[in-house]
């Protein structure tokens, strides 16, 4: 077993440059709404990775943790809630590249391993990881992994271009083709709120479901804009089933009942690239953004709104936690990143606590707290009328237990 060792950043363990990210993350991307300020703070945790391991697949364990794929390193990743990391290896073959996770029927983890070739599992509290192929076509490069309704494992195979399922006892692996556009693509999978396991084509611009029972095969297109290279795709909180548009920077939505498709625009910087999407426990639908380095949230009715995670990471799977938060991966910067979700917990921006947020008071502090100012001039100038904390030390204070900074 490779167990690499656990723990979040500690405190005081911060180089300036790594404080002053934090800060920023947890300061720039405030969302102040009715006079009470909801967060959406970011905090990035890579103690215990291995460097260039590249996370990619995130999902929830039985056991309330985070379990994450390492594609580079050949490893299976456990982060808790808390930001402690742990490694595990032993079992699984060199060179499998594991890529998708989900949580399986029986309580283990399953993931697919995009170069191995093989669907893999791991008991999250024995820690066990077991590997198989029999049955699966050469090269089919398996990708994406959901639990379906009959109780088995389904995964799509990018190369094979089939979609597969495994039952969680036996093992025995089968694979379904009838119906399937050559050269589709197969991609993200997911369970329906109809029945049916519905999946995105990225090479033909497609989304296909199968039935669970008869295996039919049924592809959609109408409504899909271009080359939109569907990639992600889950079922929403309002029942249909939500969709990325790596390429077309969308995000698109299909009625399991009409078919009818619909497409909503997304911004970022040199492209978007939407990746890995979630229902979110706040009843809107979150994605990541590999290109754009962007966290984002659609609502039901199509408001797009955006959040940018510095320093090039890559974003590319995303879950809601066990903690009401989301979670997510970044593949280039080699971290796993949490974003609160407004609803766990509130960022009180009302520095001085007089009951008031201004900009010219609060704002100005919470800037120069970001620029690693202290003391005096934190507040010099910058308290506003009735404030009760008057200090940069009860103010640090305040932002380190409300609003999930590491001020020291």
């Amino acid at each position: 077993m490779l167990h690499r060792g656990s723990g979040a950043r500690a405190p005081g363990a911060h180089s300036l440059a790594s404080l002053y990210r934090g800060a920023a993350f947890a300061l720039s991307l405030l969302v102040a709404c009715g006079g009470v300020a909801r967060a959406q703070v970011i905090t990035e945790f890579f103690t215990g990775m291995t460097a260039g391991s590249q996370p990619l697949g995130i999902t929830v364990g039985v056991d309330g943790n985070l379990w994450y794929t390492g594609f580079a390193a050949d490893v299976i990743g456990r982060i808790t809630p808390l930001g402690e990391i742990t490694e595990y290896q032993t079992g699984m073959s060199p060179g499998a590249g594991p890529r998708s996770i989900t949580s399986g029927p029986d309580g283990k983890l399953w993931f697919t391993e995009w170069s191995g070739n093989r669907i893999g599992q791991i008991d999250p509290f024995t820690f066990e990881i077991n590997e198989y192929s029999t049955g699966i076509t050469g090269n089919a490069v398996p990708e994406g992994i959901t639990t379906g309704p009959d109780g088995y494992l389904w995964f799509t195979e990018f190369n094979g271009n089939r979609i597969g399922r495994i039952h969680p006892q036996t093992h025995v692996i089968e694979e379904f083709s009838t119906g399937l556009t050559a050269g589709s693509g197969p991609f993200g999978i997911t369970r329906g709120p109809d029945g049916y396991l519905w999946f995105a084509q990225y090479n033909i611009n497609k989304i296909g479901r199968i039935h669970p029972a008869t295996h039919v095969i049924e592809e959609f297109s109408t409504g899909i804009t271009g080359t939109a290279r569907p990639r992600g795709i889950i079922t929403g909180p309002d029942g249909k089933i939500w969709f990325t548009e790596a390429l077309g920077n969308r995000i698109g939505r299909i009625d399991p009942v009409t078919k009818a498709i619909d497409e909503h625009a997304i911004t970022g910087f040199s492209g978007p690239g939407p990746f890995g999407i979630t229902a979110g426990p706040d009843g809107n639908v979150w994605f990541v953004e590999y290109t754009g380095h962007q966290v984002g949230r659609i609502t039901r009715n199509g408001v797009v709104r955006e959040w940018p995670v510095p320093g090039g990471a890559g974003l590319f799977g995303i879950v809601s936690g066990p903690d009401g938060n989301l979670w997510f991966t970044e593949a280039s910067a080699n971290r796993i990143g949490r974003i609160s979700n407004g609803l766990g917990w509130a960022c009180d921006l009302d520095l001085d606590g007089n009951s008031v947020i201004d900009p010219l008071t609060d704002g100005v502090m919470i800037f120069r707290a970001m620029m690693l100012m202290t003391g005096d001039s934190v507040t010099n100038a910058a308290l506003g009328d009735g404030a009760t904390r008057t200090t940069w030390p009860e103010i640090r204070t305040h932002l380190n237990s409300k609003c999930g900074t590491n001020f020291l």
